[in-house]
């Protein structure tokens, strides 16, 4: 069993202020939205493709987690907005796993922009180091102030996900400088969510 080692070093910048400071691991999502088990990591193309990848996945030990941000961005996403990702998770949860014949719709109360700043705050961690890209500034800026409304370039989409596999994915194509549309996936067990730049 091969364990999961980070090879970025334990001083550098911030993924979110970009700060050079001493990184701690974020988990990806959040541990109260369920990202707590040991699991085997594999790589994206693998995971996609269903062939099985060179080398021995790596094993992760308590939920998938990067060391990317400062403490202090850290503590934000954490006190700030996790509470938010974790009780919507709990809530929707407990209502696919009730044992009760319940109605086959149903909607649940929430922080909406607790919610949307936790999740692209945790798909903006999930890089190794920062980006120069518009859509990662546009994050940083909209994270930066509490006050500051998404760009309006910038959405999140979620849906159910029934499978307790962990998909984090983040990815962006460049040509000749030109920046093509990005996005990011984060789906762990019962929810999922993705936010782009369609342009």
């Amino acid at each position: 069993m091969r364990y999961i080692k980070q090879k970025r070093a334990k001083i550098g910048p911030c993924t979110i202020c970009k700060e050079s400071r001493k990184l701690t691991y974020d988990h990806i999502p959040p541990v109260n939205a369920g990202n707590v088990s040991s699991m085997m990591l594999i790589s994206a193309m693998s995971a996609i493709s269903g062939k099985p990848q060179e080398d021995r996945p790596l094993i992760s030990q308590s939920g998938y987690k990067i060391r990317s941000i400062c403490a202090d961005c850290n503590s934000t996403l954490g006190r700030e907005y996790d509470p938010t990702i974790g009780q919507l998770c709990a809530a929707i949860t407990n209502y696919l796993e009730s044992p009760l014949s319940l109605p086959a719709q149903a909607t649940f109360d929430t922080k909406p922009a607790r919610l949307l700043r936790g999740v692209i705050g945790h798909l903006l961690a999930a890089k190794l180091s920062p980006d120069t890209c518009l859509v990662d500034q546009q994050i940083r800026d909209f994270l930066s102030n509490h006050t500051r409304p998404l760009a309006p370039n910038l959405h999140l989409y979620y849906w159910l996900y029934p499978y307790p596999q962990i998909f984090v994915l983040r990815f962006r194509d460049s040509v000749r400088d030109r920046q093509w549309p990005q996005s990011g996936v984060l789906q762990r067990h019962k929810v999922s969510s993705a936010g782009d730049d369609p342009e």
